[in-house]
């Protein structure tokens, strides 16, 4: 099966790299990418990550990634939209917590396949 891979691809650099860094940090056994958006479909076709976190979310993305994170796709809005085990679920606010949960979940889904 294979370590876990999640890709990062926010329009926000910044976010980009501190999200990147942290996952690292704080789930060092996964395989962590970054990449621009505008790259997205591309990298995801090359790396097969099982679950995505990004500013908006492709077709490509929705219909082949187990999950996925549209963190904050309306700028002027902190919600984020979460796709995981066919579900998705509004987060009003999210957090590291919270995202590090929906990590998880998603470790655990795929090692369940």
């Amino acid at each position: 099966m294979g370590v876990m891979r999640v890709m990062v691809a926010h329009s926000l650099l910044s976010y980009r790299q501190t999200i990147s860094a942290v996952l690292k940090e704080l789930r060092p056994h996964l395989k962590i990418f970054s990449t621009d958006p505008e790259d997205l479909d591309a990298e995801f076709r090359r790396l097969s990550p099982q679950l995505v976190v990004c500013s908006r979310v492709t077709e490509v993305v929705e219909r082949e990634a187990l999950g996925w994170i549209e963190l904050y796709p309306d700028p002027v809005s902190s919600e984020s939209v979460v796709r995981l085990d066919g579900k998705k679920v509004i987060y009003p606010q999210m957090d590291l917590d919270a995202l590090l949960s929906i990590l998880d979940e998603a470790e655990r889904l795929y090692k369940a396949i």
